[in-house]
């Protein structure tokens, strides 16, 4: 977003984070100008109020024109700073569940209060993007979203070339690599991969699992392998930041969640002609169609995943044939280049309603 649309706008990045310099290092390698880049704290002292001030004072200082919130917190925090800025061309991008629950450590009480504030600010926005219809149906249904302001963007992603993908590179690899890559939270339902390998290594000996990323949960799922006794064969690498790196040097991708947007990594996983074993629910089905262009086992069937995991991983045609048609989609539907322009055309659609 931030490289192709810097010929017709200069787009400014505001982001919370305790992670500053990882997140920062991460924008400034994908080619941010550092002058562009505007952290605020999240300390117990950054609160509401101070944090409101600052974005206002960004919002004046910068003359900016459209303010663009990703999450209900920045929604809301957007919102109201964009008013007191005096500037009224605001959309919102919903890419996951929108107000959180118990599972990501959000009580009752905070979950009323986020519902209440996310119906306040939700009509003052100009279109709000949902990354899967079903998210969109969520949040017409639920959340007060008037369906002709809720349009559906697939996430964007840069497709390699074909050089940079090198399909034949593990034709001769013995090793099967399987691989996750996801925050380690309750809802990412990773254990469930852990459950599986057994039964992988007992048909593909060659086994190998990546589980990628940080989190809460990662104590829990290191003591699982060891429980399983399958410690050897899997990999806890932390967050990678090379993505495409990843990407080249496995053979399948597996996502265990039981709810999802539409996850980066999936998109990666096609462009690169990977093999994608998944759970069959919202969000994932909109892109994966089962036995064309990935797997898709039954929610809670581990038994199935397993069994379309050892497929891929034993019948090497017919894991060619899905990545191929894997990639064929990315191309289609999950081009940063698509999404670039049909966001660049609602920028410009939103600075003519208001001009």
């Amino acid at each position: 977003l931030y490289n192709n649309m810097s010929n017709n706008y200069r787009v400014l990045i505001a982001y919370c984070s305790r992670e500053k310099d990882v997140v920062q290092k991460a924008f400034l390698d994908g080619g941010v100008k550092r002058e562009d880049l505007f952290h605020f704290s999240t300390s117990k002292r950054m609160l509401f109020i101070p944090l409101l001030l600052r974005l206002r004072k960004l919002f004046i200082a910068e003359s900016v024109d459209i303010v663009h919130t990703f999450f209900l917190h920045s929604d809301i925090l957007g919102c109201v700073a964009a008013f007191g800025a005096g500037v009224n061309r605001l959309i919102s991008t919903v890419e996951g569940q929108i107000v959180l629950d118990e599972v990501h450590g959000v009580n009752k009480a905070k979950q009323l209060c986020y519902s209440v504030l996310n119906r306040i600010v939700r009509p003052h926005f100009y279109k709000t993007i949902a990354v899967s219809a079903q998210l969109k149906s969520e949040l017409i249904q639920n959340h007060s979203g008037e369906e002709d302001k809720v349009e559906v963007f697939n996430i964007g992603i840069d497709i390699p070339s074909e050089e940079e993908i090198n399909i034949d590179s593990r034709d001769d690899k013995k090793e099967k690599v399987i691989a996750a890559a996801a925050r380690f939270s309750k809802d990412k339902q990773l254990e469930y991969l852990i459950k599986v390998i057994p039964d992988v290594v007992r048909e593909v000996p060659q086994a190998r699992f990546i589980i990628a990323g940080r989190g809460d949960e990662e104590k829990n799922l290191r003591q699982q392998a060891d429980d399983l006794n399958v410690q050897s064969y899997v990999s806890f690498p932390g967050w990678i930041e090379d993505t495409k790196k990843l990407m080249r040097e496995i053979d399948v991708l597996v996502i265990t969640s039981l709810r999802e947007g539409s996850p980066m990594a999936l998109s990666e996983a096609l462009s690169f002609s990977k093999s994608v074993v998944a759970f069959n629910v919202p969000g994932i089905k909109e892109v994966i169609c089962s036995g064309e262009d990935g797997l898709l086992a039954e929610p809670f069937d581990l038994k199935q995943f397993s069994t379309f995991i050892i497929k891929v991983c034993k019948d090497h045609e017919y894991a060619k044939m899905l990545g191929k048609n894997g990639r064929k989609k990315a191309e289609a539907m999950l081009s940063s280049r698509m999404e670039n322009k049909k966001l660049e055309a609602l920028y410009a659609e939103l600075l003519n309603v208001h001009p």
